[in-house]
């Protein structure tokens, strides 16, 4: 079933949705499933977590920047985040840092994935109450195991 989906996502993003909701719809999955926003400015990176994340049961949407990230969060009041740090208009520790200033954003969890491996990120990315920090290229495995410990287990983020 795995590799059917994979090979709709070579035929764009729009299609390997659509197969994974009417796949979810035939299986008659619950529609409260546990919402996940990714937040990325690359569009393939976007595409290939929401079909993951899909499979694996969860409601995904989307931003691309950090401004659109920020104002998903507060309208539509995801149950985690997955947040890259290097993108337009905010990177992913300012959006962290912006959703501290929000009552109804402090307990989300917030999953960075990025491409950045230094220490400074990282401390950063602590600082805010990061629920973990994955680097790209990522093991899939992994970041289910991420997501799933986050829903296990949601710290309350600091307010800063």
């Amino acid at each position: 079933m795995g590799n059917l989906l994979e090979s709709y996502a070579y035929l764009g993003t729009r299609n390997a949705s659509t197969a994974v909701n009417r796949l979810q719809s035939a299986l008659g999955e619950d529609s409260e499933r546990a919402k996940i926003l990714v937040v990325d400015d690359e569009i393939e990176v976007v595409t290939a977590l929401k079909i993951r994340l899909q499979f694996a049961g969860y409601e995904v949407i989307s931003a691309f920047d950090g401004v659109s990230a920020t104002r998903a969060v507060l309208i539509t009041q995801p149950d985690l985040v997955i947040l890259d740090i290097g993108m337009p208009m905010g990177d992913g520790h300012e959006v962290a840092r912006r959703l501290t200033d929000h009552l109804d954003a402090l307990l989300v969890p917030v999953i960075f994935l990025t491409a950045r491996t230094s220490q400074a990120d990282r401390a950063l990315a602590k600082k805010v109450g990061a629920a973990d920090y994955i680097t790209k290229p990522y093991d899939s495995k992994k970041l289910l195991e991420a997501v799933n410990k986050a829903f296990s287990w949601k710290p309350p983020r600091k307010r800063i």
